[in-house]
């Protein structure tokens, strides 16, 4: 209660409202909700006490009966400065059809004072739980989300930008539901608690239930009965995070139960299927539940079918549910899976799965176990139903392998990796090709002696004549016999000059 009390309640009202013809002597009007128990309706007089014959307030909203209460003129009564009272009136919430959380309630204060005065005044107010302050998301298919205005895990309140890509998300889901239960667009309405406030009565230290006032600062006894129909028509989310993603996924869930509901009525539908199917339409991935799923089917630890039919609070419960959902449409398709959940109108669920499979429901856990250990489960587990669709009926987008060509005669094929029992997160690689060893080219790096084991040959090198070594040799003889008769020429003439 005191973590209630540090939320400071905000009170609705208004001392100043819109003079009105009939007002009179009437000065102003207010609420102070005690949800969800009670609503304490204050109406201040230009008058004094003495003066008051009456002061009467009648209330009237939708699927209830109209309420007229009296204001004592004896007790709950203020004075406002010499000549005004106030006065005040508790209205207790009927547990047959009170009004709804966030709906309106009209009233009409009616005062008679001395000398026969009337005033008269209307007015609505909204039955509001006051000690949050709620932001609305609204999508366009008629859903409405209120939200606490603050994140608790931040204690800021939340962004537009975050909360645009909040209601982007879900009005995608939204879409894909309606598609695949042939257009049809329910409506919701969805609050959100977060864990430090109680949807409905709170407790006290003796474990009874109790609406807190806060104006008074005091707890007030609580009707479970009317505490919770309040909420009709409402999915409440009680203490829940208040991360937008978690959020997001609860919401999901409260979708998929609003689209299926009338398909499913009276069908006997398991819990896992509800729960494998609304994780599969949330648009966050949900590829880490195979690895705790591999580790037990390994270990023969996978949760029986009458163990996966109602729901458990554990993470391999909501792994498997989502697991054995993919392995339905890696089966059957992802168009399939939804027709599967659409025939549940005409007959009951194990029928329409042996419909659908091709194989009784109480085989399907050995063969999810099986499945876990094929190649393809790892892309399958990383599929989602907002991918462009493959023209496969397995729900992957990973091409598999396929021969590959060789630049031989004969094409090849490249060996590919088997599953040994052992699942690894990421596909296994091919087999490398093997490398056939060729002859080392010649060195030219010196050996020690004796390192090459080979005998010798004498081997005889003859060098070829050639005409083109005569006529060398002659025209240098002819060059020298030119240069001695020049020479001898010069010495006649020089001897002669003398």
């Amino acid at each position: 209660m005191l973590v209630i009390v540090l939320t400071v309640p905000v009170l609705a009202q208004d001392n100043t409202p819109t003079p009105q013809p009939e007002q009179g002597i009437i000065l102003g009007w207010y609420e102070e909700m005690i949800f969800p128990a009670a609503v304490r309706l204050v109406v201040q007089i230009d008058a004094p006490l003495d003066q008051i014959v009456s002061a009467q307030v009648t209330l009237r909203w939708a699927g209830g009966s109209p309420v007229t209460l009296s204001a004592s003129l004896d007790d709950e009564v203020a004075l406002i400065g010499e000549n005004q009272t106030e006065l005040r009136t508790v209205w207790e919430l009927p547990a047959t059809n009170p009004p709804a959380l966030f709906s309106s309630v009209e009233l009409q204060w009616r005062v008679i004072a001395a000398n026969n005065q009337v005033a008269i005044v209307d007015d609505t107010f909204v039955v509001n739980d006051q000690r949050l302050a709620w932001r609305t998301v609204g999508l366009e298919q008629g859903v409405q989300l209120y939200l606490p205005e603050i994140d608790a895990a931040t204690g800021r309140p939340y962004t537009d930008s975050a909360l645009s890509e909040f209601r982007r998300r879900l009005e995608t889901v939204y879409a894909e539901l309606s598609r695949n239960r042939g257009g049809v667009t329910p409506a919701l309405e969805v609050i959100v608690y977060p864990p430090a406030v109680s949807a409905g009565c709170g407790v006290d230290s003796d474990g009874q239930p109790v609406a807190f006032d806060g104006v008074r600062n005091e707890d007030r006894p609580c009707d479970p009965v009317v505490g919770a129909a309040v909420y009709r028509g409402f999915a409440v989310l009680p203490d829940s995070s208040t991360d937008l993603l978690v959020i997001q996924s609860q919401v999901v869930a409260q979708l998929v139960d609003r689209f299926y509901a009338e398909v499913w009525a009276g069908r006997s539908v398991p819990d896992w299927f509800r729960a494998g199917l609304s994780q599969l339409v949330d648009p966050l991935p949900n590829s880490e539940s195979l690895a705790p799923l591999v580790s037990a089917a390994r270990t023969n630890s996978l949760l029986s079918l009458a163990q996966m039919r109602s729901s458990a609070d554990t993470e391999i419960w909501r792994a498997q549910s989502y697991g054995m959902i993919v392995y339905i449409a890696s089966q059957i398709g992802v168009d399939g899976l939804f027709r599967l959940a659409n025939d549940v109108a005409a007959a009951d669920f194990d029928q329409a799965y042996q419909s659908a499979i091709g194989r009784p429901l109480d085989t399907l856990v050995s063969e999810f176990s099986n499945w876990l250990f094929t190649p393809q489960v790892v892309s399958d587990f990383s599929f989602s139903v907002y991918d462009p669709a493959t023209p496969t009926p397995a729900p992957s987008a990973t091409p598999r392998p396929s021969t590959t060509p060789r630049p031989s005669a004969t094409p090849t094929i490249t060996p590919t990796a088997t599953v040994t029992g052992v699942l690894s997160r990421t596909p296994l690689p091919t087999l490398p090709p093997t490398r056939t060893p060729t002859a080392r080219p010649p060195t030219v790096t010196p050996r020690p002696p004796g390192s090459l084991n080979i005998t010798p040959t004498a081997v005889a090198v003859s060098v070829p004549s050639s005409p083109v070594d005569l006529r060398l040799l002659l025209g240098l003889g002819l060059f020298a016999l030119g240069f001695i008769i020049v020479g001898i020429v010069i010495s006649f003439m020089s001897r002669s000059s003398k």
